[in-house]
C-alpha cells in the first residue's frame, strides 16, 4: 500500500481555512453551552440564537451511564456542532443528537413546508416555464 501523499499548508490556506472556520462558528444555531440539570436528569443545550433545548439523558446513551457528577462538566465543540464530555473521551454530535432524540421526520416535514411555501423570481419563472409545457403529468391509474 502506498505511503499518503503530505501536501504542505500555505499561510493562505491556512488563514481562508481559519475564517470558515470562525464563520461556522458565528451561525446562530451552533450550540454555545451545555449543561446538566441535576434536579431534572437533563442537558440543556444553549444555542447561539437564544433557543435552549433539553432533553432527557437517559435518551442519550452516551451519557446515561455516567455518574452525575461528572455531567457537571459537559462542553461544546469549538465550533459548536457538538457536546463534550472530555473526562470519559465522548463528544456527541448536536445535529445526530436531535435526530436520534426527536427523529428526522419532523424535520423533514417543516423543512419541505418551508421550500414548498417560498416565493421566489425563480420558481415563478419555473412554474410558468413547467406549465408552457402543459403543465404537470397526470397520475396514472394503476
Amino acid at each position: 500500500m502506498a505511503s499518503p501523499k503530505i501536501v504542505p499548508v500555505t499561510d493562505a490556506a491556512f488563514r481562508r481555512a481559519l475564517g470558515r472556520g470562525r464563520e461556522a462558528a458565528e451561525v446562530s444555531s451552533a450550540a454555545r453551552a451545555a449543561t446538566y440539570s441535576k434536579r431534572h436528569d437533563t442537558v440543556v443545550i444553549r444555542f447561539r440564537g437564544g433557543e435552549l433545548l433539553e432533553i432527557p439523558r437517559d435518551r442519550i446513551p452516551e451519557l446515561a451511564h455516567l455518574p452525575a457528577a461528572d455531567l457537571l462538566h459537559l462542553t461544546i465543540s469549538p465550533l459548536g456542532d457538538a457536546v463534550r464530555l472530555d473526562k470519559h473521551d465522548v463528544a456527541i454530535h448536536v445535529n445526530g443528537l436531535i435526530s436520534r432524540t426527536f427523529g428526522t421526520t419532523p424535520f423533514a416535514q417543516a423543512a419541505g413546508k418551508t421550500g414548498g411555501s417560498v416565493r421566489s423570481p425563480a420558481k415563478a419563472a419555473a412554474a410558468r416555464q413547467n406549465g408552457a409545457k402543459g403543465g404537470r403529468r397526470r397520475a396514472k391509474a394503476s
